[in-house]
């Protein structure tokens, strides 16, 4: 079992990022929040790991804590929930926003989340209320240091990357990004915005 990854970043997306290590590149799959923590393409990097072992292929699942690993897998215990679900999960709330919408039964934030709708946030509730308040120790995002970015450049990148079209990305960082000034709130109200308009 892989349980925790250091190297450096040789390639990233928005749902992935290639690290190398000891001569082997590892893919790992990785969910919007870990992505803005990333560090760019030729610096080191640690990532917490989950891995899981299928007939024909052996994932990994990488994220910035500990904290967010374990609710990672809190999540796919849940009936339903696989790994790719489990990272749009967390992708579409950080890991206090989740904890705290599932400890309060807010079904309604939950499906918010793309891909989520009132059957499978009710579900979630239910599951998992006694078994995410074990999962403890949640903290900010870290404020990311270096050059200035086009917030939206980003935001429209990480959209295409998604599988979105130009004009879809554009127009749902447009109708959102008043007031926004981090790139993982710009891009979760991007996609919100998207889902709502399916």
């Amino acid at each position: 079992m892989i349980a925790l990854l250091k190297g450096k970043v040789v390639e990233k997306g928005t749902n992935y990022v290639v690290i190398l290590t000891n001569g082997i590149g590892f893919l790992v799959h990785i969910p919007l929040s870990t992505y803005v923590s990333l560090a760019e393409a030729g610096d080191e990097v640690t990532l917490f790991t989950h891995t899981i072992f299928k007939d024909n292929a052996i994932e990994i699942y990488g994220f910035k804590s500990i904290e967010e690993r374990e609710l990672f897998k809190v999540l796919m215990t849940a009936s339903g929930i696989g790994a790719k679900l489990g990272l749009t999960i967390l992708s579409g709330l950080n890991p206090e926003e989740l904890t705290q919408a599932i400890l309060k039964g807010d079904s309604f934030k939950l499906r918010s989340i793309p891909g989520v709708g009132k059957k499978l946030a009710d579900r979630i509730v239910f599951e998992l209320k006694d078994k995410v308040g074990r999962v403890g120790g949640f903290k900010e995002r870290p404020v990311i240091q270096g050059q200035e970015r086009d917030l939206s450049q980003e935001a429209i990148s990480a959209l295409l990357n998604l599988g979105y079209t130009l004009e879809e990305a554009r127009e749902a960082v447009l109708q959102v990004k008043e007031g926004t000034d981090r790139l993982e709130e710009l891009i979760r109200n991007s996609l919100r915005f998207l889902a709502a308009k399916r």
